[in-house]
């Protein structure tokens, strides 16, 4: 049993040795501080830009400038409906993981205080909740950021969000090209599409860094800088 990360999705995911290799036999979703220091995951999460409270977390071994990040979040942005009904429990514990898996460029996007407060992100709490804190997950590219965001019903609350009705999603799409934007779509509509796969139906096999696999056509291979994740959605 053990924490893990996979391109900044976090699970708490349970192993069975099988042959030369580890089977996931649980996953949850979670959230965990990352190892930091010789063996930590180089370049995976990154704190920065003029104002305090702008947090980064991408692929293991990315390099990423927070002054370009800062430069993107207050710069213009449009919104573009996203036009699928999505509860709070299946974005951040079903549609993150979905996104990590197939998305290179998948990230984990965290504001606090100064820039809660101006707005770059839409609380999706009521404003009684005072919340300084704004996590949500989305795609970075070279010169584009663009993650989900809601609007939700008046009485959505930080306490019952799971249980309150579908809020109003958007993909908010930070610099002049919207191509990320699009394909952040595309990604949440394959999602949908493929019957909203839950964490319990995603099935992680663990090889060591050094072992040649090629994945089949419904497998997604996963480099890592000690080991490879072999990872496929169950039928």
């Amino acid at each position: 049993m053990l924490p893990l990360s996979i391109r900044g999705s976090q699970v708490a995911i349970a192993f069975e040795q099988v042959g030369e290799y580890l089977q996931s036999t649980s996953i949850q979703c979670c959230g965990f501080m990352m190892l930091r220091g010789d063996f930590g995951e180089h370049g995976a999460h990154t704190q920065g830009g003029p104002e305090r409270g702008l947090h980064l977390e991408c692929n293991e071994g990315r390099s990423m400038d927070m002054d370009v990040v800062y430069r993107l979040l207050t710069g213009p942005a449009q919104d573009i409906p996203l036009n699928i009904s999505v509860t709070f429990q299946e974005m951040f514990s079903q549609l993150n993981t979905w996104l990590a898996l197939h998305e290179p460029d998948f990230c984990r996007l965290t504001i606090e205080d100064e820039l809660v407060e101006r707005g770059i992100l839409p609380n999706p709490f009521l404003p009684s909740s005072n919340k300084k804190l704004i996590s949500t997950v989305g795609l970075f590219g070279e010169a584009a950021l663009c993650v989900p965001v809601c609007f939700p019903a008046q009485n959505v609350s930080e306490n019952n969000s799971a249980l309150s009705p579908s809020p109003q999603w958007f993909v908010r799409s930070f610099g002049s090209n919207d191509a990320l934007a699009y394909r952040l779509l595309a990604q949440v509509r394959a999602w949908n599409a493929a019957g909203r796969p839950a964490l319990e139906k995603l099935s992680i096999r663990v090889y060591p860094q050094n072992t040649s696999y090629i994945p089949t056509t419904h497998e997604i291979l996963i480099p890592k800088r000690w080991t490879n994740l072999v990872c496929t959605w169950q039928r």
